[in-house]
């Protein structure tokens, strides 16, 4: 089989990256924006490639699994055509440019980002050499709206983190500056300098190549993989990097006291009125993210019905469709419906990863599993919140790295004995801080287990404004009461 480059070990479309059930391929998406002729060429290629469903990921791309050949010339010409793979092959993995998925639209927010994330893309693109950075290099632009990523939402699951944030905040300058962040050691350090529109390029164009030589003296001293950011920054000591990155741009960065402002959780989902009252979104969900041939077929039609030009993907696995009138906005609703969208944030949001058999680090399987307890919540308990339960394969939380209410984690077992099919259960939405104690649960004892606590939840809390974590806080709920009556 016949790739153009060299495989990656994150997935793109110049290469294979090898799974249990095919090649893996990722759709770069800058800011998650696609154009109606974008979805087109998408629809066509899972025809061609003759695949079932594209999913949305947690970075706001597109994947596609299970492909089982190479992509030809002519495809990778029309996706390059339509902005859908970079110009130079090597660049291709550099696709984390996140940004909130409302921006431009957000009736609150500060700045629209969509410019200053283009300049970026087009400047990493015109740096093949930034080829040899980690392809978990990632920089995220928000303007201040009620839809945020990095940090500002309350909901702890909400939290998207990059390498690299910059979120626009209210000082007394005249000007909408971004607070720059950074992230250390899987959290978001607030540098307390602040970045002008007129200083954003140069800023990252410094911070990148500062970053692409430690890079290069790592591999010359003959250090295994690519380092991260963070690295780089442990390395030098955060004051030194900045003043380095000052020196090398030269800028001078104001600071400021200023904190982010709070987003509004769940705005990703159901409908809302943008920044032209006269206009709204609608934020759509699918299973995992995962979306049929069929359904996108479908999503294409009802765009071209409402003459709608393009669609949002979001690092929350879901959709934003954009510029609807009142009448334009109820129909689309429906018909998103109808075709197994959901449309609002009244049920949980279900998070998992490939698992077994799909991954070769998986220890039990995840999405029979989701699937199966999704059922279970609808026909048995009617959970009417946004309550987020994530289910992990292994201890990477490759699917979603901030704390979910709920987090189903693989069992540890031998070798020998995988796939296990047991799970651990944790609680908390800032930290995992509750484990049940005693055995591990089968796959069938945990849709079990998790149907009950939600059943009790919605019985005896105190308020549709407490929360699960609030609620098993406030009560003291013995989880390991449930425990005996399931084995």
């Amino acid at each position: 089989m016949s790739w153009l480059t060299q495989a990656n070990a994150c997935p793109g479309v110049f290469y294979g990256t090898r799974a249990q059930d095919g090649f893996l391929l990722r759709i770069r998406i800058p800011a998650g924006t696609l154009h109606l002729n974008q979805l087109k060429v998408i629809a066509n290629l899972l025809t061609t490639l003759q695949c079932d469903q594209v999913q949305v990921t947690n970075r706001a791309n597109l994947q596609i699994r299970g492909v089982q050949r190479a992509i030809d010339l002519s495809e990778l010409n029309q996706l390059q055509a339509v902005g859908l793979a970079a110009t130079h092959p090597q660049t291709d993995h550099l696709r984390n440019l996140m940004a909130s998925p409302t921006a431009g639209i957000d009736s609150e927010e500060l700045l629209d980002t969509r410019p200053c994330i283009q300049q970026i893309d087009q400047f990493l693109q015109q740096h093949p050499e930034y080829g040899e950075l980690s392809a978990k290099f990632s920089i995220g632009l928000d303007g201040g709206g009620s839809v945020g990523i990095g940090t500002r939402s309350p909901v702890a699951w909400e939290h998207r983190l990059n390498d690299v944030q910059l979120t626009a905040i209210q000082t007394n300058q005249q000007e909408i500056p971004f607070l720059l962040q950074l992230a250390v050691k899987k959290q978001l350090i607030d540098t307390g300098y602040i970045i002008t529109s007129d200083q954003l390029l140069p800023t990252i164009a410094s911070l990148t190549a500062i970053y692409y030589e430690y890079s290069n003296q790592e591999a010359k001293a003959g250090r295994q993989g690519k380092p991260r950011l963070h690295s780089l920054i442990e390395n030098l000591g955060l004051e030194q990097f900045l003043q380095v990155i000052q020196e090398r741009s030269q800028q001078s960065l104001e600071t400021t006291q200023q904190s982010l402002p709070v987003s509004r959780p769940y705005r990703q989902f159901g409908c809302y009125p943008q920044s032209n009252p006269d206009l709204f979104y609608l934020g759509i969900r699918s299973f995992l993210g995962q979306i049929t041939g069929s359904q996108l077929t479908a999503l294409i039609k009802i765009l071209e019905a409402l003459n709608c030009q393009e669609i949002r993907l979001t690092p929350w696995q879901s959709l934003i469709i954009p510029n609807l009138n009142k009448s334009e906005v109820i129909e689309a609703q429906q018909r998103f419906q109808e075709l197994g969208f959901a449309t609002t944030a009244k049920e949980p949001v279900i998070i998992a990863c490939a698992g077994h058999p799909v991954c070769q680090a998986a220890i039990a399987p995840t999405q029979p599993l989701a699937e199966r307890l999704q059922q279970a919540i609808d026909q048995v308990c009617r959970v009417l919140d946004p309550i987020n339960i994530h289910i992990s394969a292994c201890s990477k939380f490759c699917a979603q790295s901030s704390p979910a209410e709920i987090t189903i984690l693989a069992a540890d077992s031998p070798e020998e004995q995988k796939p296990n099919e047991r799970y651990n259960i944790f609680f908390g939405d800032s930290a995992r801080f509750d484990r049940i104690s005693g055995p591990s649960l089968s796959f069938h004892q945990v849709i079990s287990f998790i149907t009950e606590v939600l059943k009790r939840y919605q019985e005896y809390r105190q308020s549709t404004s407490e929360s699960l974590v609030q609620f098993l806080l406030r009560s003291q709920f013995d989880l390991n009461a449930i425990v005996p009556v399931l084995l």
